[in-house]
């Protein structure tokens, strides 16, 4: 099995469609056969093929093109995810930090105001 360094790299080299050359397991009159065929479009197909074929090379290229640029577009989308689950943890925790502030805040005013009323 053939390895590929990213995906991209495995479409791009999907998306080169190319013509393959006649071939005949016939014994004997098989390279007779493989020939025959191969005039035969040369003579019959080929005008007709090869700009279909060039064509749908140009859109497979274009399709590959495009879903490396959408893959690139999720990886970052991705990391800027993961750093917003970082911030928001951060927050979290100073929102934490500062509940306990408020509440031993609230707590110092309301002895001040025990000993203001006491002493009053």
């Amino acid at each position: 099995m053939q390895s590929y360094d990213t995906e991209q790299d495995w479409f791009l080299t999907k998306a080169q469609v190319e013509e393959r050359p006649f071939t005949s397991h016939t014994p004997l009159l098989g390279p007779l056969i493989a020939w025959f065929r191969t005039q035969w479009n040369n003579i019959s197909a080929k005008w007709y093929v090869r700009p279909i074929l060039a064509q749908q090379n140009t859109y497979n290229r274009l399709v590959a093109e495009r879903l490396s640029d959408i893959d690139n577009r999720l990886i970052t989308l991705d990391h800027e995810h993961t750093q917003l689950i970082h911030d928001i943890a951060e927050l979290n925790i100073h929102f934490a930090q500062t509940n306990q502030l408020l509440q031993s805040i609230d707590t110092r005013l309301a002895n001040i105001e025990k000993q203001e009323q006491t002493s009053a």
